[in-house]
């Protein structure tokens, strides 16, 4: 990734766009620690900083699943 700087606060319909996943998916993730946190704005909003949000999804393994092997035998056993 470019020296991406800083420069823009993504609000949640932004991130939903960006990502593709749900407002729930997207708080479940960041309860976890698998998603950045959000930056609280005032009292009924939050943001996220985009850089974070991108490097967020250039992480991600592009592979789809962790186990493609189980996957595909559990796909042929009709599961």
């Amino acid at each position: 990734m470019q020296n991406r700087k800083r420069n823009r606060i993504l609000r949640k319909t932004e991130v939903i766009k960006a990502t593709g996943h749900s407002s729930s998916t997207i708080d479940r993730k960041e309860k976890a620690g698998q998603f950045p946190q959000r930056i609280k704005l005032g009292p009924n909003s939050v943001g996220w900083w985009d850089d974070e949000v991108y490097e967020h999804l250039e992480s991600l393994n592009r592979g789809g699943c962790d186990a493609p092997e189980a996957a595909i035998k559990a796909r042929s056993r009709g599961r």
